[in-house]
């Protein structure tokens, strides 16, 4: 496969050398939805999203999913290749929500561009800054943000990632991004219905008024 500065941003700080390393041990690979690209111990390697949509989590203590952020076509993922990566000590999850195609480095070939080249060392920093800032708003949301306002937000992001006017979801599938109970989700799901802000269907979401669900 062609590679382009679109798809790695170091590409062209690269040598002719280590430019013809990459082309030959760059991977494409297509995942069907609900599908599991990484696993407990995996490391695939650095990979570029070309289609679909994926989610990234990691699981509690009591084997509660928190999703930690998603991915979508043009984004980068520097967690499939944490192996790498020095003092990740926890378990990352990666799976593909939507029939999703990735353009993957192998970790070995992705670390050893590292070693050889600081452009590609400043990436892998600048992936890892921008994914901690994502975790920490996670975190944050769960410790200071009630339920509610949780909800609120997951519903809305959802909605912006969505191709049309519903939103497919479960109450399963929210309880699990939020890692809370489903009974909690349904609950809260049927009072924002209530309240004039959405309607429920089987499996999808409508949202009636943003405005109103906004200030929740």
């Amino acid at each position: 496969m062609k590679i382009t500065g679109e798809i790695f941003p170091f590409w062209r700080h690269l040598n002719t050398e280590q430019q013809k390393v990459l082309e030959q041990a760059v991977d494409y690979k297509e995942y069907v939805k609900n599908t599991g690209l990484l696993r407990t111990n995996n490391c695939i390697g650095l990979f570029y999203v070309l289609t679909g949509q994926l989610r990234t989590y990691i699981l509690s203590e009591d084997g509660k999913e928190i999703t930690l952020y998603r991915l979508v076509e043009g984004d980068t993922c520097i967690m499939g290749a944490k192996c790498m990566v020095r003092n990740i000590s926890f378990d990352i999850h990666i799976d593909a929500e939507e029939d999703s195609a990735i353009v993957l480095v192998p970790a070995k070939v992705y670390e050893q561009l590292g070693e050889q080249n600081i452009h590609v060392k400043n990436f892998t920093l600048e992936l890892m800054a921008a994914r901690f800032s994502e975790v920490m708003w996670v975190l944050e949301q769960r410790v200071f943000t009630n339920m509610g306002r949780r909800l609120r937000d997951m519903l809305l992001d959802r909605a912006s990632l969505s191709k049309d006017e519903f939103i497919s979801v479960t109450h399963e599938q929210l309880a699990n991004d939020l890692g809370s109970a489903r009974e909690v989700v349904t609950r809260l799901l049927r009072q924002f219905q209530s309240d004039g802000l959405i309607k429920l269907f089987r499996n999808k979401i409508e949202i009636l008024d943003y405005p109103k669900l906004m200030s929740v």
